[in-house]
């Protein structure tokens, strides 16, 4: 989504403030917070990172404004235009950053700029943008970096999806609400703005194909997609991907497996990013005497309906007797035939 090379810089500047602001009331919002949450489960499911981001987006106490002033202009950051904006820019040819001045006299498709906005809960005399979600703020500590609390981090993106006029950037806030539901590892709180965001993503085919094309790596897996966040809409919020392999329906269901919400939840919470991940996933009936085909239906359909019938070749069906064999045929048999 990004070029490879503005990712890069920011990262290296983001870890540099984080080093010089030592004890010092900071935290990461925005896209790299996005990034720190959900890379270990994502890393995971699909064998590489999660998109960088180009934006350094930072919130800080007002109170320690001078302190954080100064680390600012010790590595190296000018103000923008805009009043909660500060800029560096890079010379691709100079392979080196340069001033403002100097970036005048420089050809503009050798620059790269790297914006760091900054964020807060007061007025402030550095310059920076208080937003309602803000006001509760909480810090939460990954490793080197310090990041907003989940539920404050999902709120800002989704007043940004609501506040963008550039589609680039509508584009990657749809991409990170997606990550941070399906591989956030935690759950998220559901709201009004929450609630809003996600209908705004569903009815907006451009965004389903950017979550699908950035995130899931494939544009043709919008449906699944939209199986995610409509689960999530009616409740049923899914958890970061689970590496299992095998899969037992006695555990789950019982010796007669009839409950449909049991079957909604492993699909998922299992299924679905075993699919995603292209997992193979054993569900073993052992010990499992019958099941009804409402059950059947709600655990395999809608992952037929999203992925077509090469799904089935993700799941292996283990230990089913004569009757439990039938109605999964029956069940397969319609899906491909209504498909």
């Amino acid at each position: 989504m990004y070029d490879p090379l503005e990712t890069d810089l920011s990262r290296k500047e983001l870890a540099a403030i984080f080093q010089e602001s030592k004890g010092l009331p900071i935290c990461l919002i925005g896209g790299w917070a996005t990034y720190f949450y959900v890379n270990e489960e994502y890393r995971r499911a699909f064998g590489k990172d999660y998109l960088g981001s180009r934006d350094i987006d930072i919130f800080f106490d007002p109170k320690q404004e001078k302190a954080f002033e100064n680390v600012i202009k010790r590595r190296g950051f000018e103000k923008d235009g805009l009043p909660f904006r500060y800029e560096k820019i890079y010379d691709r040819e100079k392979k080196a950053f340069i001033t403002q001045e100097e970036a005048g006299r420089s050809q503009v498709f050798n620059l790269v700029y790297i914006f760091l906005d900054l964020f807060s809960n007061a007025r402030t005399k550095l310059g920076s943008w208080y937003l309602e979600p803000l006001r509760k703020i909480s810090f939460f500590r990954m490793g080197d970096f310090t990041l907003a609390d989940l539920d404050t981090l999902v709120s800002l993106k989704c007043v940004a999806i609501f506040a963008r006029d550039k589609a680039d950037k509508e584009s990657k806030d749809a991409c990170d609400l997606y990550a941070l539901i399906r591989y956030g590892g935690k759950a998220i709180k559901m709201t009004g703005l929450f609630k809003r965001a996600i209908e705004k993503v569903l009815g907006r085919t451009d965004l389903m194909y950017a979550i699908a094309e950035h995130v899931l790596l494939d544009p043709g897996r919008q449906g699944i997609v939209e199986v995610a966040l409509r689960d999530t809409l009616s409740g049923q919020v899914p958890e970061a991907p689970v590496r299992m392999k095998s899969i037992s329906i006695l555990r789950w269901a019982g010796s007669f497996a009839e409950n449909k919400d049991i079957a909604k939840e492993l699909r998922v919470k299992h299924l679905l990013p075993a699919l995603e991940s292209k997992e193979t996933v054993t569900l073993d009936f052992a010990g499992v005497e019958g099941a009804t085909q409402s059950f059947i239906h709600a655990l395999i359909s809608d992952l037929i309906r999203s992925f077509g019938p090469e799904a089935l070749d993700s799941i292996i069906f283990k230990n089913c007797n004569e009757t439990i064999k039938k109605i999964i045929g029956i069940v397969t048999e319609y899906m491909q035939a209504s498909g």
